[in-house]
């Protein structure tokens, strides 16, 4: 799992990775109405049971935006992210030295 994916509260993070993460965060929310708008709309024209379709949209819609949030940040900050990139693996890699 990418690190910028996980739950962890990230203390030990870096301010690049914390800043990135957040922004991954704050565009998918834009990137999922993108896709939810869309997607309502054709389930509820299909006549599909509105509990279902939000189930349908949630598994749908959500990692997708998280991935498509990330390509965007990369193309937006490509220092940044790289920087958060390199800071991640050195992080985790003292993480497994140290079990």
């Amino acid at each position: 799992m990418p690190w910028w994916f996980t739950n962890s509260p990230g203390f030990d993070w870096t301010d690049d990775e914390q800043r990135v993460r957040r922004r991954i965060a704050l565009l998918a929310v834009g990137v999922m109405w993108l896709f939810i708008i869309p997607e309502g709309w054709l389930l509820k024209r299909e006549g599909v049971d509105g509990g279902i379709s939000a189930v349908a949209m949630l598994v749908n819609v959500l990692p997708l935006s998280f991935f498509a949030a990330r390509k965007l940040s990369e193309w937006l900050w490509p220092g940044l992210v790289r920087k958060a990139d390199a800071d991640a693996r050195l992080r985790l890699a003292n993480a497994k030295s140290l079990r």
